[in-house]
């Protein structure tokens, strides 16, 4: 398939970016497999999934904003977890809690219940989606980078096999916490405005 032929990652990459921003940010990012690939529709899940517990254990005065989400191409995709954090709050505090989500993830496959809310609301979010001309814009707009036109019905498929255990063994597979890139801006007054890596 074509996610293979992205070579996986043999070792986590960090990657300091100073930036003359007052709002720090980390990010992690993983090569995962493209649209409709095999894992990709789990991996859409274990997004919501994260960005929900991120929500509820971190600190809502420490953090500016939170993004997760697992982003499909033709060739490959891409799966980001990033915090931005509010002044003055050292962005690499909010790590523990990443690695916990992914981990809790990997650990153990989500109770029955709690799984088939989270497929559910993915159900709800497409059907809803389904008629937005800004919708349906995007999509065909996103038929260049994908390959082929998104369809709420096809897409809806996706998801019609998966369960709990399968969600776990993808995100084993594709979110390893000892393979990732992980990019900290820190906040550094007089650095350039496109920022100095380091």
């Amino acid at each position: 398939t074509t996610s293979r032929r992205v070579p996986p990652l043999r070792e986590s990459e960090n990657i300091v970016v100073d930036v003359p921003l007052s709002r720090e940010s980390i990010s992690y990012s993983w090569l995962t497999p493209a649209w409709f690939e095999e894992g990709d529709a789990a991996l859409d899940l274990a997004a919501t999934w994260i960005y929900r517990r991120l929500a509820e254990r971190l600190d809502p005065e420490s953090y500016r904003s939170i993004s997760v989400g697992q982003t499909s191409y033709g060739h490959s995709g891409r799966f980001t977890i990033s915090v931005r954090a509010e002044e003055d709050v050292d962005a690499p505090s909010f790590l523990e809690e990443m690695d916990g989500a992914v981990r809790a993830l990997q650990d153990a496959a989500l109770p029955q219940p709690d799984f088939e809310a989270l497929l559910e609301s993915h159900r709800m979010t497409l059907q809803v989606t389904r008629d937005r001309p800004l919708s349906r814009a995007s999509h065909l707009a996103g038929t260049g980078s994908t390959g082929r036109f998104w369809s709420v019905e096809e897409n809806l498929e996706r998801f019609g096999h998966l369960t709990a255990d399968e969600l776990r063994r993808v995100v084993q597979r594709w979110l390893p916490l000892d393979r990732r890139v992980r990019v900290h801006q820190n906040f550094f007054r007089f650095a350039n405005r496109d920022g100095n890596v380091r």
